[in-house]
């Protein structure tokens, strides 16, 4: 079996205030890990950010990104101040594992780097 590894950019973001948008989904065929940077572009404006991994086995994954088990978050209503960034590093993805973001006020960006692996 052969694998082909790509590093890339996975996603970028800037959802709408208290939307959850879906910033990458893996395929089937995917395995692959990511970094998730969270910076806040507003100069006056905290925020609070969550990011959510489901997994692609889990029933309600695929069909409803916005509801979610508690387990499955790796950031909660976390304070991103103004003008300030954090990185969430080394993050193991599986097949159609979705990574979720959401920003109560809406002036958070993330982007998502990493690399797939594609199983042949």
């Amino acid at each position: 079996m052969a694998t082909t590894y790509r590093p890339n950019i996975l996603g970028q973001a800037q959802p709408l205030a208290g939307q959850p948008q879906t910033l990458v989904i893996l395929r089937p065929d995917q395995n692959g890990y990511c970094n998730i940077s969270v910076t806040n572009i507003s100069d006056t404006t905290e925020d609070y950010v969550r990011v959510v991994i489901k997994r692609g086995g889990d029933s309600d994954s695929l069909s409803d990104p916005t509801s979610t088990d508690d387990s499955h978050y790796i950031a909660y209503d976390t304070p991103s101040p103004p003008n300030k960034f954090f990185y969430l590093p080394n993050i193991g993805l599986e097949p159609q594992d979705q990574v979720i973001v959401y920003s109560q006020n809406g002036v958070v960006s993330f982007s998502c780097t990493g690399a797939t692996f594609i199983n042949y």
